[in-house]
């Protein structure tokens, strides 16, 4: 359901200007500002479980046709809990509105450009890479907006990151990831989550 959503959303952002005459961090702005803000989605199961297969992008009928983008944005997107759902947080908010908890605890990390090195704690204790469970690729829709899932021969320009932390009540979560290439800048995100 929440992969349903944020293509409704992304399929939505539009913007009158080219994409030329906007960064990637003002298109990601746009992105976030056109999902939902402040609810949480109807886990009627009480499990939140994956992202579902059908929605992963397959590399099939992907071509590569030039250097990877920088890193440009990093933003905490959303956590998810069996107690409360997923609550999609703002680029400008500290800590969940929300008290999450319970068995299942995930975190989607929203990344525009191609980043390498990440580094990432939950409450001070450092996350292994095992709980990247899953990664959806986040393409140019070709009218200065972001789509996802990816329709063949879209450009890739970002990817949505999914963290399982299950085993957390609460704490503070940090994401940071390097830039593959020139700038080789670093970036990164934190969400206390209640």
């Amino acid at each position: 359901m929440h992969t349903k959503m944020l293509a409704i959303a992304l399929s939505t952002v539009a913007m009158s200007a080219s994409a030329a005459d906007f960064t990637s961090s003002e298109t990601a702005r746009r992105f976030v500002a056109s999902t939902v803000r402040g609810q949480t989605l109807d886990t009627s199961s009480q499990r939140l479980g994956r992202v579902p297969e059908a929605a992963r992008v397959s590399p099939e009928g992907v071509t590569t046709l030039g250097p990877a983008p920088a890193l440009s944005y990093v933003q905490v997107y959303a956590v998810g809990s069996s107690n409360v759902g997923w609550e999609y947080v703002s680029a400008s908010q500290f800590t969940t509105a929300y008290d999450h908890g319970g068995d299942v605890l995930l975190v989607a990390v929203l990344e525009l450009g191609y980043g390498t090195s990440r580094y990432v704690t939950m409450a001070g204790s450092l996350v292994s890479g095992s709980a990247n469970y899953a990664n959806d690729s986040i393409c140019d829709d070709g009218f200065g907006g972001l789509a996802l899932p990816c329709s063949p021969g879209q450009t890739i320009v970002g990817f949505m990151r999914y963290y399982d932390v299950s085993g957390n009540q609460s704490g503070s979560f940090y994401y940071q990831s390097t830039s593959i290439n020139s700038p080789f800048n670093t970036m990164s995100d934190s969400m206390s989550i209640l």
